[in-house]
C-alpha cells in the first residue's frame, strides 16, 4: 500500500479520483482515500451476491453508476486493477488514453500484480 501512495506522489497532481476495477480492490483502497484522491468503484461490474456487499448496493458512497458522466466531470483519473493476460488494464473507457503506468505488488499467492495507471479523456 505504501507503493500506491508513492504512485500518487509521482503523479504530482491533486484531485485525481481513483477508480478501482472491482469492489474488492475498492474495499482495500477506500481506507486510504483522501479529499485529493477519493476512491470509487464501478457499479456496473459489481455483482452484489455476498451479504457484505449489501450495504453498498443501495448506497451511492464511492459508486460510479455511469462512467461516461463521471469522466465529463473528472477527465483525468487513476485506475487500479489487475491486468489481463496481455498485461493491460481493462479500463472501460474507449475514449481514454493511458498516460502513466505503475505495477504494484499483490499478495494473493497467485503471482498477480495490481497496476495503477493514469487515464485521460
Amino acid at each position: 500500500k505504501d507503493v500506491f501512495f508513492f504512485f500518487l506522489v509521482m503523479t504530482g497532481e491533486n484531485n485525481l479520483p481513483i477508480i478501482t476495477e472491482n469492489i474488492w480492490i475498492y474495499f482495500d483502497l477506500s481506507f486510504y482515500g483522501t479529499e485529493d484522491h477519493p476512491v470509487y468503484f464501478l457499479d456496473e461490474s459489481t455483482e452484489y451476491e455476498y451479504g457484505s456487499l449489501l450495504p453498498l448496493q443501495d448506497n451511492d458512497l464511492g459508486k460510479i453508476i455511469n462512467l461516461d458522466e463521471f469522466m465529463k466531470d473528472h477527465p483525468k483519473v487513476i485506475f487500479v486493477g489487475q491486468p489481463s493476460s496481455d498485461s493491460k488494464l481493462n479500463f472501460p473507457c474507449e475514449e481514454c488514453t493511458q498516460t502513466e503506468l505503475m505495477v504494484m505488488g499483490h499478495d494473493d499467492g497467485t503471482g498477480s500484480k495490481f497496476q495503477a495507471a493514469v487515464y485521460e479523456k
